[in-house]
């Protein structure tokens, strides 16, 4: 499988707009989904490069957004599972928000 990584960026920027309802970006760290047995696809970025990378492009999301981040430290791609603490967390977050309005 092939990723046109260029594209893909810029379909993102393109799409991305402020939303008009309270809402919460969750991510996790780099190192709890990528597969660390083989960097190679990676380079020459390090691993810790590309955390950074990631959580500056999803802090980047969630202001593009107007959403709060919230990282879920412990978790990979499967947050609800792996941490839903924080998934509560941030519905009652929105909830309280929308309430606010």
């Amino acid at each position: 499988m092939s990723y046109d990584v260029v594209a893909s960026a810029d379909k993102i920027r393109r799409s991305r707009r402020t939303l008009d309802r309270p809402s919460v970006v969750i991510t996790s760290r780099v190192r709890h989904w990528l597969d660390l047995t083989d960097l190679t696809p990676w380079q020459p970025f390090t691993l810790a490069e590309l955390d950074d990378r990631w959580q500056h492009h999803q802090q980047s999301l969630a202001a593009d957004l107007g959403a709060s981040l919230k990282v879920a430290r412990q978790s990979g791609h499967n947050i609800p599972t792996e941490a839903p603490t924080i998934v509560a967390e941030s519905i009652d977050e929105v909830i309280a928000s929308a309430r606010r309005r």
